[in-house]
């Protein structure tokens, strides 16, 4: 009987933790140059804040600062960036499981009796690196453009 996480497993997850990774740090970077500030005053700001709070004040930021269309793609980016990231701290708080046919299940206990049970490790953690590439060529615009800054 099989006791561990298949190795694609265990490296799906490992993916999706980096990918994860990547993607707060990245969002310390939006926050800088939306706040029109260095690296090391948004770190002070927000780098401390849990990651769906650092998205929460990116959308504000990108409400208040960036009024094109692309102001709507930045806030569906951020909103499928706060599901992964949700995704994520599911799995890595999980009780992990093996079933008699060798089926591994992360389940997660909520409160009010929610019972999850998630295996798309993979899936999610090759749209965990897509979004920190995405998010990775939105700083790398937005730094680039004088629009922010000269406001």
């Amino acid at each position: 009987m099989k006791t561990a996480p298949s190795p694609d497993h265990t490296t799906a997850i490992g993916r999706l933790v980096i990918a994860v990774s990547k993607i707060d740090t990245l969002l310390t970077d939006l926050a800088a140059i939306l706040l029109q500030t260095d690296v090391f005053s948004a770190i002070t700001a927000i780098h401390h804040q849990q990651i769906a709070n650092k998205i929460d004040t990116l959308k504000t930021l990108v409400k208040l600062k960036i009024k094109s269309g692309e102001g709507t793609q930045v806030l569906q980016l951020l909103s499928e960036t706060k599901s992964i990231v949700n995704y994520r701290n599911s799995l890595v708080h999980a009780h992990w499981s093996i079933d008699k046919e060798g089926e591994t299940y992360a389940a997660r206990f909520e409160t009010r009796g929610k019972f999850k049970r998630w295996r798309q490790a993979e899936q999610k953690a090759e749209r965990a690196d897509e979004i920190a590439d995405q998010l990775g060529g939105l700083r790398d615009r937005l730094w680039q453009s004088n629009t922010l800054r000269e406001q």
